[in-house]
């Protein structure tokens, strides 16, 4: 479960697999956190940041959890590959890919939500914490699904240097 992080034309990429046990979701929200954090690109020190960086952890916490519990009901566990992508515009970008069941969510918004209400929220919190979701299936029969989330820059210059 060690995370593999390489220079890209148009930012960072980093990669992490792991199982699609419930149990990995701490493991997935710190490698998300972290990634973002470590970017030079990003305002990171920003109250906006930490906002937008909330934001995204809930809506890959949900697509996750989704992906776990019923892309994965009643089947043995299996991997979960994530790569994310921190652009040089700000985008965050994360791919989600599994070989469990493939979900397509309806191409309509959803709706909102009457509280109080326990589960079904999942897909509208996503809408709600990112700026776009795609789902895919590739040729080779993974599922994919996509999460963007444009995110402050760090107009200071690079940190890092």
């Amino acid at each position: 479960m060690n995370p593999e992080t390489t220079q890209t034309a148009d930012g960072v990429a980093s990669r992490l697999s792991v199982s699609s046990s419930l149990s990995s979701l701490g493991v997935i929200r710190t490698f998300i956190r972290n990634v973002c954090k470590s970017s030079p690109l990003l305002d990171v020190d920003s109250e906006i940041f930490t906002k937008e960086l909330a934001e995204l952890e809930l809506g890959t916490t949900e697509a996750v959890s989704n992906i776990m519990r019923h892309g994965f009901e009643g089947l043995p566990e299996g991997p979960l590959n994530l790569e994310c992508n921190v652009k040089a515009d700000g985008q965050f970008v994360l791919n989600l890919a599994h070989k469990g069941r493939y979900f397509q969510a309806n191409a309509s918004e959803p709706s909102a939500i009457s509280f109080p209400q326990e589960g079904g929220m999942g897909l509208y919190l996503i809408s709600r914490c990112v700026d776009s979701v795609n789902y895919v299936i590739r040729p080779d029969g993974t599922n994919e699904i996509q999460l963007k989330k444009n995110m402050t820059l760090n107009r200071k210059g690079n940190r890092n240097e």
